[in-house]
């Protein structure tokens, strides 16, 4: 895993794969940007301001399925998102 997002980079990011790594992944900037955001009591627009960490996996398909990387980024993005979840499985 590799955080270009602490040197300040990071708003478009891709993580490239060297012998014999399998997967890498790449943590990019947290930024803070407006995002529609729909009420659901009157079904109007807001804007709503986001928190929007770039994320992007590398895989090789020699070796993994791309819906197992996708399905391991809906993961940490849960993690991510909720991080009390991550203590309940902590042993």
């Amino acid at each position: 895993l590799s955080n270009i997002g602490a040197l300040g980079a990071g708003l478009s990011l891709q993580p490239v794969l060297v012998g014999p790594q399998l997967a890498m992944g790449a943590v990019g900037r947290l930024q803070r940007l407006p995002r529609f955001d729909q009420e659901a009591t009157n079904d109007t627009l807001t804007i709503k301001e986001a928190h929007i960490l770039p994320v992007t996996w590398a895989g090789d398909h020699r070796y993994l399925d791309g819906a197992t990387l996708a399905r391991f980024h809906v993961k940490v993005q849960n993690l991510v998102q909720e991080p009390w979840q991550m203590m309940i499985h902590m042993k």
